[in-house]
């Protein structure tokens, strides 16, 4: 059971128009790639999402679920959305919410693993279920470290003898360690569908509901992962893990043949480099045609940098085009988008914090929502964030660092 319910406001308008699992990654992929790439690659058919905010963007991308084997007769994957009934008319009301309405996707088999849709990692479930029969738990928790200063953003675990859960406290203020919930959870069938059929009235959130008051009675189990993964729900972190990639070092999308992240292909011919293209520390998908420079950037399919063109140290979504003497620099540009000749992202240096988004757009990074067409020669400051679909003729030619431009409906 995948949950990709949230909306994901952290990060700003790259999800005001799609739910946070189906947000680009890497040049080619999506977030809810990984999801589903690690169940497959663990034998693990039977999958359901229980999806609900912008569902057709995942439903767009994920199809019938050809790409990951999983057009299937019996098993297979299903995407559902929340529907009227008798008995219920309204939206999940919590992750606990969403298990409880789709208990018949789960109920006939003996363990059931609740994943989230939009971390960045490689992990064999076929150990964590081995795990769990081996120790005759009823609930085991993925668990791993997290740097200290983040650790505020995450449920904090302790761990005692026999390997049990002591503590979980979620999100907090002033944290105790660094050991931190992966939001992965591996659960006996007949457990989970005891502890939703006695939720009180009211209790909707599977953390606090039900994971915290089984912790709390000593009989959670953690299965520690020690390898690598990232939440991406913020932005800095966002752009931190795609930039992550150009590492030699980095290994989560390097070519596995037995653990590969799939993703759906297009009919796209592949990347073309014109005579005077310079690209250096860079992934470049399919479809591209760069004649001008790149560098330390991911160009995503279908982008056109044209010739005398400047991109670096940026994220260009699909289907984005740069014109002659543009320049964008340390940006996130969304899909369809257009940078005019002589245009300038990503300019100057960091003057302000943005006004609206303080917290959030930071780092001199400059963002882009979707489909907007920015004029010649306009010059958009550091740490400026333009809302989706903007009427750009009516804003001034010059965006001063930390603005923000649109109704943001995030």
């Amino acid at each position: 059971m995948i949950l990709v319910g949230g909306r994901g406001e952290e990060l700003s308008v790259l999800t005001a128009h799609r739910a946070m699992a189906a947000v680009p990654f890497g040049a080619r992929y999506r977030l809810i790639d990984f999801a589903l790439s690690n169940c497959v690659n663990s034998d693990f058919f039977d999958i359901t999402i229980l999806a609900q905010y912008f569902p057709i963007s995942l439903l767009n991308h994920i199809g019938i679920g050809k790409a990951w084997d999983l057009d299937r007769k019996h098993t297979g994957l299903k995407l559902l959305q929340p529907i009227q009934t008798d008995t219920a008319t309204n939206w999940y009301r919590g992750t606990a919410d969403a298990l409880a309405r789709n208990l018949r996707q789960f109920q006939r088999h003996s363990y059931t693993l609740v994943l989230p849709g939009d971390l960045l990692y490689k992990m064999d479930f076929s150990r964590l279920l081995r795990q769990h029969k081996r120790r005759r738990a009823k609930l085991t928790i993925a668990t791993a470290t997290v740097a200290p200063e983040q650790a505020h953003r995450y449920g904090i675990v302790e761990v005692g003898e026999n390997n049990r859960l002591t503590s979980f406290v979620e999100k907090p203020k002033q944290p105790s360690g660094s050991l931190a919930s992966m939001a992965i959870y591996l659960f006996d069938t007949s457990f989970l569908i005891q502890r939703l059929d006695e939720l009180p009235a009211g209790s909707h959130d599977i953390v606090h509901d039900l994971i915290i008051p089984a912790v709390d009675e000593g009989i959670v189990q953690q299965y520690r992962h020690d390898s690598y993964w990232e939440d991406v729900g913020r932005l800095g972190a966002y752009y931190r893990a795609n930039m992550e990639l150009l590492s030699t070092g980095n290994t989560l999308l390097r070519r596995d043949m037995e653990n590969p992240i799939a993703t759906p292909t297009d009919e796209m011919p592949p990347a073309k480099f014109g005579p005077y293209a310079q690209v250096r520390r860079s992934l470049v998908a399919n479809g591209s045609i760069i004649n001008g420079e790149v560098v330390n950037s991911i160009v995503s399919k279908g982008v056109y940098v044209e010739e005398g063109a400047v991109v670096r140290d940026s994220l260009l979504l699909g289907h984005t085009q740069i014109r002659s003497g543009a320049v964008v620099d340390r940006a996130i540009i969304d899909k369809w988008c257009e940078v005019g000749a002589g245009a300038m992202v990503g300019y100057g240096e960091v003057s302000r914090e943005n006004e609206r988004f303080p917290k959030l757009i930071t780092n001199g990074l400059t963002l882009i929502g979707k489909a907007n067409k920015i004029p010649e020669k306009m010059k958009i400051g550091r740490q400026v964030c333009l809302d989706t679909a903007l009427e750009m003729a009516s804003l001034p030619l010059n965006l001063p660092g930390g603005s923000s431009w649109g109704e943001f409906s995030i």
